[in-house]
Parts: structure tokens; C-alpha cells; sequence
């Protein structure tokens, strides 16, 4: 249960790897594969556990409006796919073993926020280029959920960019104060579910190319639940 409740917990940090834009030619649309490994910080969580669970790598397929993640976690639960529909407003959650997919309003604030700040220093060399960062921190209004804080360092590179007015009301995890300063797509987050595991995704292929819109098709064969 536990590590179940951790893989809907990252949902919103899940989010926080891509956001979208509009139909502009300047804004990003292609494919990121990011890399995914864990730090654990409780005695009874073991790394090779995480990233069972939660998957050891990622594929992003971004359009200008959408986006859609999957997550090679090979746990009980199987893979993990997360839709994000920014016209629309709503993220869908599916994994592969479970029978119901979980729609969520991406403009509701369910989160604290304790810092948000620009990295004047140190940057980090992605894919051969400096990337500067932002830290965010913030603790769930929901006491029933399993972190008791999140701290997110995320890293970008500004050719990679993002719609500002898209993401004003993609609010999950205040993923659009991140965009309005940073401007583009989050290429390594270091992200502490506090007081489980540490994450590290860090995108290790970048293709810019057009994105089939099958990736982004919600699977209608499950029943779909609102999360309140």
C-alpha cells in the first residue's frame, strides 16, 4: 500500500517533468527519455524496491497542448502512464494492471507553498549543455497523503520551451510558477518525497519531432474516476 500510495503521491511531481504549450512553432513538440534513479531515506524502503515500483526510466511524448508520460515500473501495479491535457485542464493516471484510470483538475492548489527560488549556482551539464534551475518546496494541505514535504530542484534548458499563458492554471504541484519563470521543459529533477526516498530523473535523449496523437488517447476500456 505504501508504495502504492507513493506512485499516486508522484503524480503531481510526475506532471512537473513536462508541461505544454500551444500550437506556436517556437514551443517544443517531440519525444524526452529520462533516466530515473532513487536515494532512499527510510530504513525499510530499499532502492531496487523504488525502481521497481515506480520505473528506472521514462518516455515523454510532448505536443504543443498535451502531453502524455509512461513509466517502465514492472511492480504490481505494471507501468504507469499519465495523460495531461492542458486545453482541457485535467490529468488521467492510468496503470496497467489496475481496472480504473483517475482524472484529475490540474487547477486546483492542493499544496503548501514553503520556497520557490531561482539557482544562482551550481548549473548541471545535460546532454552537453548548462542548464540553470529552480528549487520549489511545499507540504500537502491533505494530511492523509504520504510525504510530508516535497522539495523539487528542477533543471532547463531554454531552447526547450514552453507556453507560459498554456500553463497558468496547471497548478499541480504549482507547476506554473515554474513555467512562468523558467519558460521551458524541466530536463533533471531532483525531487525529495520527505521523509521516504530522494528521485533523480534526468533526460538522456531529446528528438524534436511530431508527436502522433494515438499517444494521447485515454484508454475509454477502464472506468474513469474524478479524484476530489
Amino acid at each position: 500500500m505504501l508504495f502504492l500510495n507513493m506512485r499516486i503521491g508522484i503524480i503531481t511531481l510526475i506532471i512537473c517533468l513536462v508541461s505544454q504549450v500551444t500550437f506556436a512553432q517556437d514551443f517544443f513538440e517531440g519525444q524526452i527519455d529520462y533516466k530515473n534513479t532513487f536515494i532512499s531515506l527510510h530504513d525499510n524502503i530499499d532502492t531496487a524496491m523504488l525502481a521497481k515500483e515506480l520505473g528506472d526510466s521514462c518516455t515523454a511524448y510532448i505536443k504543443p497542448d498535451k502531453y502524455a508520460l509512461i513509466y517502465n515500473a514492472k511492480g504490481s501495479s505494471g507501468w504507469m502512464k499519465v495523460i495531461v491535457n492542458l486545453n482541457e485542464g485535467f490529468s488521467y493516471t492510468e496503470y496497467q494492471n489496475n481496472d480504473t484510470i483517475t482524472k484529475e483538475d490540474i487547477s486546483v492548489v492542493k499544496e503548501k507553498l514553503l520556497i520557490f527560488e531561482r539557482d544562482l549556482e551550481p548549473k548541471k551539464d545535460i546532454l552537453g549543455e548548462e542548464c540553470s534551475s529552480i528549487t520549489m518546496s511545499y507540504e500537502p494541505l491533505n494530511s492523509e497523503e504520504f510525504y510530508t514535504s516535497i522539495t523539487g530542484t528542477y533543471h532547463y534548458n531554454p531552447k526547450y520551451s514552453l507556453d507560459t499563458e498554456l500553463n497558468k492554471n496547471n497548478k499541480s504541484g504549482f507547476w506554473n510558477l515554474y513555467v512562468n519563470e523558467a519558460k521551458a521543459i524541466s530536463l533533471r529533477n531532483e525531487i525529495e518525497f520527505s521523509p521516504y526516498f530522494k528521485s533523480i530523473q534526468e533526460a538522456v535523449s531529446i528528438v524534436q519531432q511530431p508527436i502522433d496523437e494515438s499517444h494521447f488517447i485515454v484508454n475509454t476500456d477502464k472506468t474513469i474516476t474524478l479524484k476530489e
